[in-house]
């Protein structure tokens, strides 16, 4: 009895070898595709949107006699950006942008003129265009969200109106105006799929502007200022060249 059992134990595991040759191979299990971390660097173009408004903006015009003619100058304005980024050290970021907008940024008031002048007096100031030339230099909270600093260059596109009602004289102004001057800002901006970027930005633009004007008698008539435009803008970015979703 013993006898026959050894045998049958020793035949059954002669037998398991070649029953496990004969079933079918495993598949190999298709590894999961990860989704590609959002690549921050290069070229890169958008549109963008806001409002602007300048708190206490004061345009003096010194002459026959002096002005000094308070203006809260607001309102929307709209336009594009392209620039270049460059991610280094993993979470850090900078690049340059260039942007123009399109601006409705304006206001006017009536005033009395010194010496013996009517109150049909006005004044009109408008931003009408204006530009940046900046630096940025940013920080990934995480691969996706970008926290930034930005400063540089703007260029603002100025039409004063102005006709001062004087007794003896009148003085007129109008003119458009291209004036030079900083902006600092800072903002955060989100990829949220295949190259896209949607990004929220404050800016502070800093001008001092001049322009002469001309009275009814030939003398000049000088307009200074220094606008103080803060803006706030929305804005979607496309980045060129973003790799293919996963």
């Amino acid at each position: 009895m013993k006898r026959a059992l050894c045998i049958a134990i020793f035949t059954a595991g002669l037998a398991m070898p070649a029953a496990a040759a004969d079933m079918p191979a495993r598949a190999p299990v298709k590894a999961q595709a990860v989704a590609p971390l959002f690549n921050w660097t290069g070229f890169y173009a958008g549109i963008n949107g806001g409002y602007g408004w300048d708190p206490g903006y004061v345009i003096s015009s010194p002459g026959e006699p002096d002005e000094v003619l308070p203006l809260e100058p607001r309102g929307a304005f709209g336009g594009g950006q392209f620039g270049y980024n460059w991610q280094f050290v993993q979470n850090w970021l900078y690049g340059v942008e260039v942007d123009f907008q399109f601006a409705d940024i304006k206001d006017s008031v009536i005033f009395t003129a010194g010496g013996g002048g009517t109150n049909a007096s006005t004044a009109t100031l408008k931003l009408a265009q204006f530009a940046t030339v900046r630096g940025r230099f940013g920080y990934l909270v995480n691969p996706t969200t970008l926290i930034f600093a930005t400063g540089g260059v703007a260029f603002g596109n100025f039409r004063p109106s102005i006709f001062a009602e004087y007794d003896a004289d009148n003085g007129r102004l109008n003119a458009r105006k291209w004036d030079t001057g900083f902006v600092v800002g800072g903002g955060f901006e989100h990829a949220f799929g295949n190259g896209w970027t949607f990004k929220v930005e404050y800016q502070y633009l800093d001008f001092s502007l001049r322009i002469t004007g001309i009275t009814d008698d030939g003398d000049p008539f000088i307009l200074t200022g220094n606008p103080e435009v803060h803006t706030v803008r929305f804005g979607i970015n496309r980045k060129f060249g973003a790799p293919p979703p996963p």
